[in-house]
């Protein structure tokens, strides 16, 4: 649960990404739709400020642009919970998907594919794009794993008391009330 909350919200990039993912796409411009039934959204617009935008493309590979992206699909990341355990990030140069299995309380394994499209893929110079968006993935991937584990240690602590979300964490409001309702109904069979 923790883990798919950090995917899908740009709030925690103030602290989390401070030099990876904030400059690129601030979590100040982020919002997130009300939750649908079977997922929920956050889209975290792109940095307009250009030198920011070569940034990303240089931490994160330069990999070709899908064709024919309406504007609203080319501005910045959009991040959907399907539920249960489904996550998609689909950015104007590749759309990562994800699978979680819990394996234990505090124990997730992940599955990840990236697509890209069929131009990028046919680049002389993909093995060496895809390796540095691997670099830069695997970057952040680090700050989310280090967040998520200050989750599960604050959420096991003696100290722990509920508090307020932002509303740039709507999805993790979604996300708890999806939680929420698939436990009463299995309470409700048993």
């Amino acid at each position: 649960k923790a883990s798919a909350e950090t995917f899908a919200e740009c709030y925690h990039h103030l602290g989390a990404h401070e030099f990876t993912a904030e400059p690129s796409s601030p979590a100040r411009l982020s919002w997130c739709e009300p939750s649908h039934p079977g997922w929920t959204y956050c889209h975290g617009p792109r940095n307009p400020d250009p030198k920011f935008q070569s940034m990303a493309r240089n931490a994160f590979g330069d990999l070709m642009e899908f064709p024919n992206l309406e504007p609203r699909e080319n501005d910045g990341i959009n991040l959907y919970i399907i539920y249960p355990g489904n996550l998609l990030s689909l950015q104007r140069r590749r759309v990562n998907c994800f699978s979680q299995i819990p394996i234990a309380p505090n124990r997730t394994i992940w599955h990840f594919t990236s697509l890209v499209s069929e131009e990028a893929a046919n680049d002389p110079d993909v093995a060496a794009k895809v390796a540095k968006a691997r670099e830069g993935f695997h970057r952040v991937n680090n700050e989310d794993i280090w967040v998520n584990e200050l989750q599960q240690r604050g959420a096991e602590s003696t100290f722990a008391r509920i508090g307020r979300l932002s509303h740039h964490e709507l999805t993790v409001w979604d996300l708890a009330n999806y939680i929420r309702t698939m436990v009463k109904r299995h309470l409700e069979i048993q």
